[in-house]
């Protein structure tokens, strides 16, 4: 999507005199992460369980209660192998970013739509990364990267990206460089010159 309508999707959510310094959107398409190397061998074993079971139980000529219990586990397997990727995939299309003077700002649009802003000054975490395709993401909160799936996180078959993040955006360290910037213009404008040396630690 062209920079000019970002901009006009994000206006409307702006405060008076709030003005927009960067918009973005996330890497699209469909996407792989080092968590896939477990969890699709997993999700292919129990799409195969189950799509047996709802076979045999079907051939058998099971009561019908019996054999409609099988068909919600063969839905859930259908969407951990293949659909939550085209799930992700979706959202990230509807996701945009914006950078204010005052906020942090991520939109999703219907359906299903969501907005969410953070204040420049009270950003409760900035924790940058940058991967292999030169995006990067930059992280707001500890809830989309704080602790690992694997210690019993329940959200590990949601979409990944739908957190208070940018995304897998263009030109990261840029927007990084951009937001410790108007953070610290922030503080000094609250707190006076001694705020400066005050930062995040990524």
């Amino acid at each position: 999507m062209p920079g000019r309508e970002l901009e006009g999707a994000l206006r409307p959510y702006l405060f008076s005199g709030e003005r927009l310094l960067w918009t973005g959107a996330p890497a699209p398409g469909l996407r792989f992460a080092g968590r896939d190397i477990f969890l699709i061998p997993f999700s292919l074993v129990w799409l195969a369980f189950v799509t047996f079971w709802n076979i045999m139980v079907w051939r058998m000529g099971a009561p019908r209660e019996f054999a409609l219990f099988g068909l919600p586990f063969l839905a859930a397997g259908l969407y951990i192998a293949f659909g939550r990727f085209a799930v992700e995939a979706w959202m990230r299309r509807r996701t945009l970013y914006g950078l204010s003077n005052r906020r942090v700002l991520i939109l999703r649009r219907p359906p299903f739509g969501r907005f969410r802003s953070f204040e420049i000054g009270y950003l409760p975490l900035l924790e940058y990364e940058e991967h292999r395709s030169g995006r990067g993401t930059i992280r707001f909160d500890e809830a989309n990267g704080g602790r690992p799936w694997w210690l019993g996180r329940h959200d590990v078959w949601l979409p990944r990206g739908d957190g208070p993040c940018f995304d897998r955006i263009a030109d990261p360290r840029r927007v990084y460089d951009l937001i410790l910037r108007e953070t610290e213009r922030w503080r000094r404008e609250q707190y006076g010159e001694a705020s400066a040396s005050r930062s995040f630690i990524g």
